[in-house]
């Protein structure tokens, strides 16, 4: 080997040490570039895992390529070209630095995108931008058209800006523009939406510190078991010799013919996917990264083999919302979650109601009964009106509630019902959110809640869904003559707007006789029992 010669002793294999992986590719091109890449010495991974060095990138739109656009500057985003070029280089036995190919088969940020702006009066400004957006392989269009894929504008007005919601563009903050830029990646919408203040824009959108970033060589080690230097996999030239080729692909032949090829151990990947553990030799193995590696579980539940999409639609996607009468504050941070869950919301009623949407939702706070909440004038819009209850409900469960389906999640018909404001009531067998829900609605009737059942208790509600044998506080209430009722009393009481008969609620196994003065008369048997006990709504409420 000559002095000029550097990194030959890895020319053989030119990618070893790059681990690849790629996203919305399809499966014949897939399995075409999985073979090269394989052929010119990488390792390849079917899911994004913590040590790999480049992702293959045949769509922006993917939650591949938006996690390492946030979270993973250590990984290169390369069109499937810089596989290709590499491949043919390598076959011709022409000799080309790595890292020229990197730069120059990059997946540019703009790829695949059609850019609009609008709002910026500065003419130069207008041409930077075009200028940019071309240079980094995206369209720039100076007219909105429903082709346009985002509209960046320097402020939320205009008639391109409701033009834009209508056609469900995707509106983003010029921060949006050069945050990307400088990142190299197409970041997400989601942290430059005008729904944020200007403050907050871009803030946590990506990770701009190199900490915790890892050379090539230090996955590979400093050095080899004989003394030697490994050489970096970014300075080594692709140069083979022709009967190395008809090896190799004769090897690769065989594979073809058997229906096999050779497979490596993969690392628990940052998808948290469980992929079968296969088997692989000694050989093979030694070409993977340590074993130690550590990796983060994003989501043990979501699998990103590109077999399946790469974009599961989350609960309020194609949903539109109006927040209403929230503090600024409260309201920002209720926008922020929607969002996050693919919804869209709408400053305006007017702006919900002009938004091509699936369902219109208007979010009000619990406080609200139904006369405070906004009059719906257009009829052609189905919209329903929820309160912050529904929400929580919603997270709860991670799915879409149907309003309808969940009555404490709806604005109540009035507060402080006649007659409540007499109860003391208590609960059992809820937990979670319905504890919380219920609780606060028996204090927005007017009754007091009380966490522990007495004998000076007005009534004792339980959940009839839960069939556990835990009836602790239902045997107290038997036996001191309270009422037990079913939660669906409370909801029709909720549902009427009046304090409704509780007779046909009734859960007591001994018979309750419900007078019209607001009293219920207990009627027991046995030597131990209180015989024609009555219990007064407003009586005994002290608790000691």
């Amino acid at each position: 080997m000559g002095a000029g010669d550097e990194g030959t002793t890895a020319a053989d294999h030119p990618f070893k040490g790059l681990i690849l992986c790629c996203t919305s590719v399809s499966a014949d091109i897939r399995n075409d570039i999985t073979a090269k890449a394989t052929d010119l010495g990488a390792v390849w991974k079917q899911d994004l895992t913590s040590d790999a060095t480049h992702l293959i990138v045949g769509d922006l739109a993917t939650q591949k390529y938006r996690y390492v656009a946030k979270q993973r500057p250590d990984v290169k985003p390369m069109r499937i070209s810089f596989i290709e070029k590499a491949h043919e280089a390598w076959v011709a036995t022409k000799s080309i630095p790595i890292h020229e190919l990197e730069v120059e088969h990059a997946f540019p940020p703009f790829l695949g995108l059609r850019i609009c702006s609008t709002n910026i009066n500065d003419e130069k400004e207008r041409q930077k931008i075009q200028k940019i957006t071309e240079e980094n392989g995206g369209t720039y269009s100076g007219d909105l058209t429903k082709q346009v894929t985002h509209l960046v504008a320097s402020n939320p007005e205009g008639k391109k800006y409701q033009f834009a919601k209508q056609w469900g563009i995707k509106i983003v903050s010029l921060e949006w523009f050069h945050h990307s830029v400088e990142r190299g990646m197409a970041l997400d919408e989601a942290y430059f939406s005008f729904d944020l203040p200007a403050s907050e824009r871009g803030q946590g959108a990506w990770i701009r510190s190199a900490t915790g970033k890892r050379k090539l060589s230090e996955r590979e080690g400093s050095g080899s078991s004989d003394g030697r230097v490994k050489s970096d996999p970014a300075k080594r030239k692709i140069k083979r010799a022709a009967s190395d080729r008809l090896s190799s692909g004769s090897q690769t032949l065989w594979g073809d013919i058997m229906g096999t090829k050779a497979v490596k151990v993969d690392k628990p990947n940052e998808w948290g996917t469980d992929a079968p553990q296969r088997t692989s030799s000694k050989a093979e193995s030694s070409t993977t990264g340590p074993v130690g590696v550590p990796y983060v579980n994003v989501r043990t539940s979501m699998s990103m083999s590109d077999l399946q999409p790469e974009i599961p639609k989350k609960m309020f996607h194609d949903k539109g919302f109006h927040v209403y009468g929230f503090d600024t504050d409260k309201e920002s941070r209720i926008r922020g979650i929607i969002r996050g869950f693919d919804g869209n919301t709408y400053p305006a009623l007017q702006d919900l109601f002009e938004a091509p949407a699936s369902r219109y939702l208007i979010v009000v706070p619990d406080s609200y009964i139904q006369a405070d909440c906004p009059k719906i004038s257009d009829a052609s819009k189905a919209v329903q009106i929820v309160t912050a209850w529904w929400l929580e409900r919603c997270l709860h469960e991670d799915k879409f509630i149907e309003p309808d389906e969940y009555l404490l999640g709806r604005p109540m018909k009035r507060h402080n019902i006649s007659g409540f404001e007499k109860m003391t009531v208590s609960v059992t067998k809820f937990d979670g959110v319905d504890y919380l829900h219920y609780t606060k609605a028996i204090g927005k009737l007017g009754a007091e809640f009380c966490e522990k059942v007495y004998k000076a208790r007005s009534l004792l509600i339980v959940n009839s869904a839960d069939k556990s044998k835990h009836k602790d506080k239902e045997k107290a209430a038997e036996a001191w003559g309270i009422p037990i009722v079913s939660q669906e009393w409370l909801l029709e009481c909720i549902s009427e707007g009046e304090l409704i008969p509780f007779k046909k609620y009734l859960l007591n196994t001994k018979p309750i006789v419900e007078k019209k003065n607001g009293e219920v008369e207990v009627k027991k048997e046995g030597s131990t029992a209180l015989e024609n006990v009555t219990v007064k709504f407003d009586s005994a409420v002290q608790v000691s």
